[in-house]
């Protein structure tokens, strides 16, 4: 024991003040130690000296004041020195206890797990990715023209570079049909020409005219077809052409040659004509026809689109399958697919044969080449030819004798077409011929009498006139002699002959400056091409009118739609549609899809519809016998053997749904959130996922939910297993037909896979946990909204505001998907956590919220509008650093602080932000940022230091914003750094 030293011992030293004790509000941990192997040793040196016993009552010692050793290696000092280590370790593991005891505080998941459980909140296990498979029916010849693909159907991947391969399995039954695998848009219509006011349109029926379409009186209108459908009174829509198209390619017109149009309102009425002259032909082989432009402006084509006929229902009695009752009962009705499905079920009708005729006599009609007296139609003059006598000597020029024997056909500017040149044996002036209303020049064979023949005098004055008869005659005048074609004529209107009189035979028709236009020949009109494109922005983004008639489609049926980009040649793009709506009409099938319909435009020509399509979710299927149930065991419960366990999006308040079904004895009990609520009786289990991601199925105690029934063998369960990002695959991935049913050539996934989750992190349930809590599962306020979606499995992140839209207030929600949506492979693509409205995640979300919103709230849901960035920045480093080390850490630590996980919807980027996160980057001596500005705007620095993000815009006039809510993130190939120089610095 060595001497006293007070002035080493701390005998006279003050006590080390005790910790605070309480720590504020809002820390990321809390302040709990109390003490540690410093402050714990200084305490228990100082206390030595005033260490107290009382023995006795009154008896007060210290027996170790004396103790006044304080060097480590004094046996009392060191083990003093031991205590403290372990008040050290001790105090620690208490604090780090503390922590892991609060939500905010806690590092541990499974601590944030369990304190969830405390308020009824599980942790989110993520969610499987989805799907649509679109299948192909074998169309080979004796193939089954129907496949039926049972649910749980299994397809694969083709892995990509460091991927493996997922298996996906369909959840529903698909009836799937060789005639659904290509379905093609409307691409023709009749050509339906009509003339009114002796000018030639192109009526709107059966589609709808564009601009510039004009209003006609249907009772002025005259259509070259009499078999066009003209309403039987008011008015029709037709746009003003100068341009035929006629089928087939070898029509032998050419520039010069005169076609005659003719049109009839009815039977009943008389022809109304009209004549032109070609301008140019142009054959166009592709589509097998020949486009005629007439001597006139040719204005621009109008734009066609196809719309439905809507009309009453047929009524129901018996009706053999003929073509007159097909094209009265089907084709000129308006059906919905089921009604005539079970109409022609009940007439016992074959609807393949009736759908061949309809597609080879409506869809594809040939080409109509009636001849027919005063029939209407657009005819070809073959033959031009002069009249009898044009070619005749100048009449002075003849003697006086030949003179005598003639009129004077040069007299008053020429003889008429209708008159005899000769005189009889009197020297009476003949008159009209008596052969032929007028004679041609020379004999044109194949003139009947059924045809149509056009007189022209100058400048290009056209008459057309009926053909009665043609004969062929000898005969002199003129002072030539010779055979020719004698045509009698008749009237256009009544068909009637011609009279001898000058109203019916106008003189100014003269033998030398008439031509006849001859040898009429019909022409088959070809149909025309529908030009116009489809989707988005027209009036086809919701209706989509096929190209035949197709049965059998269901509502609420997906379709997968293909096709090129409009707006971007040669990109090729699908997306999934639902169904909602099939009719049928003028031999047409027009299908209506769920707002807000197709979202892309196309180029009509390429889009093609795929209806054998059905929801896969990510999962394989997995049977097992779990254990043996014991009735004397309360609460029995077992672990899944494979994980995870699959969970898919559905629209409940979490947003996702196991995949388990367990049944014991044989019958299937019924999952429950908790067993709180459950009678004795109640056959049901719960499901939770452990910190490691097994599965606990858990049964009742015989107080809350039935005891499991005593049996060797007898808990079984069937699940699937595989869920989160590794299922998010790209588009045409899915390939691999592990169940092939007999008639399946094919599957793919025409879109990529989408709305998957990872189970959810701490620091996620850190902030969802306390928002169930908040909203308890009701929607009465913009905050409830947002936490309900950020609560919503697939969901990665969502922001709610109320606004004002034509008077009414709304609450609209932004959201984002927690995985981003497969790029193609080695792309290098952004990610993209847009949510699809038509996506099984976007649908269900909307459903939920639904369920839950007070029915007097107004909320839309949108996805946002990614925005990038880019930075450029001059940096000087520490020397002692390699530069490309510092490149690297700045660009790495630039992209995780503006990545999609660390911002949120709106928020701006503030030039100061950026210089503070790349001067902390080890090695950073000083950096210099050069330019901060959006991709879509110029270089240079932002207003006030601040790149701003737009909010959601959506102007009272419009059905939806017109400008979603923007996230302003960086761009990975927009960030240029450069090195400055340490002497630039200096000087």
């Amino acid at each position: 024991m060595s001497e006293p030293n007070t002035a080493t011992c701390g005998g006279c030293s003050p006590l080390p003040p005790n910790p605070p004790v309480g720590n504020p509000p809002g820390l990321t941990a809390i302040a709990y130690r109390s003490g540690t192997h410093a402050t714990v040793l200084r305490r228990l040196l100082a206390r030595l000296p005033i260490a107290s016993v009382e023995p006795a009552p009154g008896d007060v010692r210290h027996p170790l004041a004396a103790l006044t050793a304080r060097t480590p290696d004094d046996p009392a000092i060191a083990l003093l020195d031991a205590w403290a280590c372990v008040a050290d370790v001790l105090t620690f593991y208490q604090e780090r206890i503390a922590n892991e005891g609060f939500l905010r505080t806690a590092m541990e998941r499974r601590s944030i797990l369990e304190l969830a459980r405390l308020i009824g909140y599980e942790l989110n296990p993520g969610v499987a990715a989805s799907v649509h498979l679109a299948y192909s029916v074998d169309t080979s010849p004796g193939a089954p023209v129907e496949v039926s693909v049972a649910a749980g159907s299994r397809v694969q991947s083709v892995p990509g570079q460091n991927e493996l391969p997922q298996t996906f399995e369909t959840n529903a039954d698909l009836l799937a049909r060789a005639d659904w695998n290509v379905l093609r848009p409307r691409l023709l219509h009749p050509q339906t020409l009509a003339i009114n006011g002796g000018k030639l349109y192109l009526l709107a029926i059966g589609v709808g005219a564009g601009e510039g379409a004009a209003t006609l009186d249907v009772a002025e209108t005259h259509p070259l077809d009499l078999d066009t459908p003209l309403p039987s009174t008011g008015t029709v829509a037709g746009v003003e052409i100068e341009t035929l198209y006629v089928d087939g390619t070898t029509t032998n017109l050419k520039a010069g040659d005169v076609v005659l149009l003719v049109g009839r309102h009815d039977e009943d009425s008389p022809p109304q004509t009209l004549t032109r002259t070609i301008r140019r032909v142009q054959e166009e082989d592709a589509q097998g026809r020949t486009r005629v432009d007439f001597d006139a402006a040719v204005p621009p084509r109008p734009t066609l689109v196809p719309i439905i006929r809507r009309r009453a229902i047929a009524s129901i009695r018996r009706t053999v399958l003929d073509a007159r009752s097909v094209t009265r009962a089907v084709v000129n009705q308006s059906w919905s697919d089921r009604d005539l499905t079970a109409w022609m079920s009940v007439q016992g009708w074959d609807p393949r044969a009736a759908l061949d005729y309809i597609y080879t006599t409506v869809n594809n009609p040939r080409p109509k080449t009636r001849l027919g007296p005063g029939e209407p139609g657009a005819f070809a003059m073959r033959t031009r030819a002069g009249i009898f006598g044009h070619n005749a000597p100048a009449f002075r020029s003849l003697t006086a004798a030949a003179q005598s024997g003639f009129v004077d056909w040069d007299a008053g500017g020429g003889l008429p077409v209708w008159q005899d040149s000769r005189r009889d044996s009197n020297g009476a002036v003949v008159g009209y011929y008596r052969e032929a209303d007028f004679l041609l020049d020379r004999v044109v064979p194949g003139i009947t009498g059924d045809g149509w023949v056009v007189l022209e005098r100058p400048p290009r004055q056209y008459t057309p006139f009926r053909v009665a008869t043609a004969g062929e005659t000898s005969l002199a005048g003129f002072g030539l002699a010779g055979k020719a074609t004698g045509l009698e004529l008749a009237r256009t209107d009544s068909g009637e002959g011609l009279a001898n009189n000058d109203t019916d035979k106008s003189p100014a028709f003269t033998t030398r400056t008439t031509t006849a236009h001859v040898l009429s020949d019909q022409l088959a009109l070809a149909q025309l091409p529908i030009d116009a494109p489809l989707g988005h922005g027209t009036t086809e983004a919701t209706q989509l009118t096929l190209d035949r008639m197709v049965l059998r489609l269901r509502e609420g049926q997906p379709i997968v739609v293909t096709g090129e980009r409009e707006d971007l040649p040669g990109v090729t793009v699908s997306e999934v549609v639902t169904l909602e709506q099939v009719e049928h009409a003028g031999g047409f099938t027009t299908l209506y899809f769920s707002s807000p319909g197709l979202a892309f435009t196309y180029v009509r020509q390429t889009v093609t519809l795929n209806a054998n399509v059905v929801l896969a979710t990510h999962g394989e299927r997995v049977a097992e016998v779990l254990g043996s149930g014991n009735a004397a065991q309360p609460g029995q419960h077992f672990y899944l053997r494979k994980s995870p366990l699959t969970y898919t999006s559905t629209a409940s308040a979490s947003g996702a749904a196991n995949s388990l079904e367990v049944r014991v004895n044989r019958v299937r009990w019924a999952g429950k959130a908790h067993l709180l609520d459950e009678e004795s009786d109640s056959e049901s289990y719960q499901v939770r996922i452990a910190d490691d991601g097994r599965a606990e199925v858990t049964f009742g105690d015989g107080t809350r939910g039935a005891r499991l029934p005593t049996g060797v063998e007898n808990v079984e369960a069937t699940y699937r297993t595989g869920i989160g990002a590794a299922g998010m695959v790209g588009r045409d991935r899915l390939t691999l037909l592990l169940t092939r049913p007999l008639g399946v050539r094919g599957v793919t996934n025409p879109v990529g896979a989408s709305g998957a989750a990872d189970p959810e992190t701490r620091d996620a349930a850190r902030e969802n946990a306390p928002q169930t809590v908040r909203a308890m599962g009701r929607i009465v306020s913009a905050p409830d909204a947002e936490h309900f979606a950020n609560a919503f499995a697939g969901i990665g992140k969502a922001r709610a505001r109320t606004l004002w839209h034509a008077g009414t207030q709304w609450i609209h929600l932004t959201v984002a998907a927690d995985a981003p949506a497969p790029g193609p492979a080695s792309s290098g693509a952004l990610p993209d956590h847009r949510v699809g409205a038509s996506s099984a995640l976007g649908r269900n979300l909307v459903e939920a919220i639904a369920r839950s919103r007070d029915p007097g709230l107004r909320i839309r849901v949108d996805t946002y509008q990614p925005v990038f960035f880019n930075v450029s920045a001059n940096v000087l480093i520490d020397d002692r650093h390699e530069w490309s080390d510092v490149d690297a850490a700045i660009r790495a630590v630039l992209q995780a602080r503006f990545s999609f996980a660390t911002r949120r919807f709106v928020d701006v980027v503030d030039l100061g932000h950026i210089v503070r996160v790349v001067q902390q980057v080890p090695g950073v001596v000083m950096v210099d940022v050069d330019t901060l500005h959006r991709f879509d705007q110029p270089p240079g620095l932002p207003a006030r230091g601040r790149l701003v993000a737009d909010d959601v815009i959506w102007p009272d006039g419009d059905a939806a914003p017109t400008a979603l809510a923007q996230l302003l993130l960086i761009n990975p190939l927009g960030i240029a750094l450069t090195r400055v120089p340490a002497e630039t610095m200096t000087s």
